[in-house]
C-alpha cells in the first residue's frame, strides 16, 4: 500500500470535533482482547539519527525558532 503525503494537523480548526485515526501496524502487532484499553504515544523525536522537529510546519533547514 502506497504511503499517503504527510500533513500538518491543525486542532485549532475542529476544536471538540471528535476523528478517527487508523494505524497498519504490520507482524508488529499486538492483539487487545475487548474492554482493554491503550495508550498510543505519538512524538516527533527520532534524535540523533534525525534532526529535531519543532512541529512548526517549516523544515528545519531553513526555520530555527521554536514554538512555546
Amino acid at each position: 500500500m502506497p504511503r499517503s503525503i504527510p500533513r500538518r494537523l491543525r486542532p485549532d480548526s475542529d476544536v471538540g470535533a471528535a476523528g478517527g485515526l487508523s494505524i497498519d501496524l504490520d507482524a508488529t502487532s499486538n492483539w487487545f482482547p475487548p474492554g482493554h484499553r491503550i495508550r498510543l504515544e505519538i512524538s516527533s523525536s527520532a534524535f540523533p539519527p534525525f534532526d529535531r522537529n519543532l512541529n512548526t510546519g517549516a523544515t528545519t533547514a531553513t526555520k530555527g525558532y521554536r514554538r512555546p
